[in-house]
């Protein structure tokens, strides 16, 4: 049975506060998914326990992590991405691991 976002938790592995400087290196990384449509969203947060979120039109979910977060995306074109107050682009980002911070893909 599917479960819809209001019934599962947003998953925070340590409390952020907003800020303008996104830019220091030490701060924790924030990432904000907002749903355009139905579509699944798979994240590990710091080299957790997977974690698969079902998210409908309108939903958002906040991701916040302090070391990496992993992110599958059932439908990219389904989503916007706000990685650190920023705009994300999501092409080309269906049926791939996304890993923020976005230079720890380069490796």
């Amino acid at each position: 049975p599917e479960e819809s976002m209001d019934q599962l938790p947003t998953t925070s592995a340590t409390p952020t506060e907003q800020s303008s400087e996104n830019s220091l290196p030490d701060l924790p990384g924030h990432l904000l998914i907002t749903a355009l449509d139905k579509t699944w969203v798979a994240a590990v947060v710091d080299d957790g326990q997977r974690t698969d979120y079902y998210m409908r039109e309108g939903d958002k979910l906040e991701l916040n992590f302090t070391r990496s977060l992993q992110l599958i995306l059932g439908n990219a074109d389904a989503v916007t991405l706000s990685y650190n107050g920023e705009a994300y682009s999501t092409s080309s980002l269906a049926d791939t691991v996304v890993t923020f911070p976005p230079n720890q893909n380069s490796r």
